[in-house]
């Protein structure tokens, strides 16, 4: 007998409320929906760099989204939210490369910041979305070592990280 579980079990903004609240399920499973997509788009805009360098950048824009998460309760539009973390982090990272093109590149996206947001949240609850391997994705002992500060925000159990099933 399989149970069929449905694809967005709360309305998006109760979601997000959830994990302000410190739920640790909400958040894994944000972690889960969102980390590939954040890592792909992440990869596009620095132009690839490093697996291992936009893997810590994904990293810290999830770190960031957790230690502040008592602002999407305040949030009208945590999808907002979401994006501006994303963007800013992307921002800061590119300056520190002094990678004036891709600054350039970035910038030209933020008028888009609507269709974006929204391409975000739709992707977020699409059913069709696979589970995400990044053990498939990425290997050596560098990349494990960015999994394991992962695997220290409260919400992510380390055996979910370390199996590759986040």
């Amino acid at each position: 007998m399989s149970t069929i579980i449905p694809a967005n079990p709360l309305p998006f903004h109760d979601f997000f409320g959830c994990i302000a609240a410190g739920d640790s399920e909400a958040f894994q499973s944000f972690v889960d929906r969102y980390c590939f997509t954040v890592f792909a788009f992440a990869t596009q805009i620095t132009g690839g760099k490093n697996a291992a360098t936009i893997m810590a950048l994904t990293i810290e824009i999830f770190l960031f989204i957790w230690n502040n998460r008592q602002q999407l309760a305040e949030e009208e539009k945590p999808s907002g939210f979401v994006y501006n973390v994303i963007f800013g982090h992307l921002h800061q990272f590119l300056e520190e490369q002094n990678d004036q093109h891709r600054i350039r590149l970035l910038q030209t996206m933020q008028p888009k910041k609507r269709a974006i947001a929204k391409a975000i949240k739709q992707q977020m609850w699409s059913a069709a979305q696979p589970a995400i391997s990044f053990n498939a994705a990425f290997t050596g002992a560098r990349q494990y070592r960015q999994f394991k500060k992962l695997a220290k925000v409260p919400a992510i159990s380390f055996s979910r990280v370390h199996t590759g099933r986040m």
